[in-house]
């Protein structure tokens, strides 16, 4: 059954003020990020089409998704959007292709990008840029740029209705070494766990390389030569589908196909560079 977009059943912001939809449907001012719905149902199989390529454009110029009947993942970079397709190709949807999931902001960096040590992993973006975000309890858009010796991705194979939970769909996944290009996400409040079923705690990245012919969701990347820069996002617009599928879900919490992974080691991560002066 088709989604629909014309209405939006709420608005949320980080205060947990409601915002009125004539203006959540303005084209958005940098600092916020613009959700159409909360992670806990694509994780529950809500596949369903919602959004257009063309609406998510108008939202912001940087984000990530996920196409309708989770037919590969989706980047947003610089306003043009891509396809991550499971045979490891990528493409560029039309703009009246759909969505099943979305997450879109304006990127507008403030200051400098950060040089990323080499050897810098995923594991360490915690342990290392944690520390120097003024907060921990809103959301940050994130961009890495550069070089990476390793790189790790995956999407996801089209799927066919009734959809299945997220957890039991097989992912394809692709290695890539000595490559460049740019990641883009979000980091999410994770220690915090009020905002566990709205979005992925913590850091959430997907890859686009350099050529535009590969990447995915990012699973792990070791830093040869790269930069981050870091935006805080103040106000979360999420929007809820309007459709059967959606309206009769149990939300309560994400469904698990297996037991929680043990918690893995505490990385050893190489520091950030000093500004001047420390």
């Amino acid at each position: 059954m088709k989604s629909s977009r014309g209405l939006l059943a709420g608005s949320l912001f980080l205060g947990l003020v409601a915002l009125p939809y004539a203006l959540s449907a303005q084209t958005p001012a940098p600092n916020v990020i613009r959700q159409n719905m909360p992670i806990v149902a694509l994780q529950n199989g809500h596949f369903q089409e919602s959004l257009s390529i063309a609406e998510a454009k108008i939202q912001g110029d940087f984000g990530i998704g996920a196409m309708s009947s989770l037919d590969g993942e989706i980047i947003n970079v610089g306003g043009q959007i891509y396809q991550f397709k499971s045979d490891g190709t990528v493409r560029v949807p039309a703009n009246q292709e759909r969505l099943s999931f979305s997450a879109m902001t304006l990127f507008r960096p403030s200051s400098s990008p950060i040089p990323l040590p080499a050897g810098t992993t995923f594991a360490c973006l915690g342990p290392m840029l944690d520390p120097i975000l003024p907060t921990l309890n809103t959301f940050y858009a994130i961009r890495i740029q550069g070089t990476f010796s390793s790189a790790t991705a995956r999407t996801f194979p089209r799927q066919q209705e009734p959809f299945p939970p997220l957890c039991r769909v097989t992912p394809a996944v692709f290695p890539f070494t000595n490559v460049s290009g740019t990641m883009v996400g979000y980091r999410s409040p994770g220690s915090p766990r009020y905002l566990e079923n709205v979005a992925l705690a913590n850091y959430h990245l997907h890859f686009l390389n350099s050529p535009r012919n590969g990447g995915g969701h990012v699973l792990d990347f070791t830093v040869t030569n790269a930069t981050v820069e870091i935006v805080p996002l103040r106000t979360l617009l999420l929007d809820f589908p309007n459709d059967r599928a959606f309206n009769t879900m149990d939300l309560s919490e994400p469904i698990t196909c297996s037991p929680p992974a043990p918690e893995p080691p505490t990385p050893v991560c190489p520091p950030l560079p000093k500004k001047a002066g420390e």
